[in-house]
């Protein structure tokens, strides 16, 4: 977002935009307890702030955030934790890569 300007156009939504109409969303259907799985880079700690304070700002709760790396049986473990802390949620947000299926 830095880098757009007068003649310089993002084609497409930023990462905060994104969280905050999703959480706003489930809010709107009286969702208020929050999973997120994220990855273990810049954008999942861009991510992760809005992901935080949307909820907040919601009156939400977030019952679990994981991040996770590219490490297949580490990854493994946190779906696991994610999958758990389901139980206790209505809502679950996972962002992929950016270039990813």
């Amino acid at each position: 977002a830095s880098v757009a300007g007068r003649g310089i156009y993002l084609l497409s939504f930023s990462p905060e935009s994104d969280v905050e109409r999703v959480i706003t969303f489930a809010a709107t259907r009286n969702k208020r307890s929050f999973v997120a799985l994220l990855p273990d880079n810049a954008y999942g700690s861009v991510v992760e702030a809005r992901f935080q304070e949307t909820v907040a700002e919601k009156r939400g709760r977030v019952v679990a955030l994981e991040r996770y790396s590219a490490e297949k049986p580490q990854l493994a473990e946190q779906i696991k934790r994610v999958a758990a802390a389901l139980r206790g949620a209505e809502s679950l947000r996972r962002k992929r890569k950016s270039g990813s299926p």
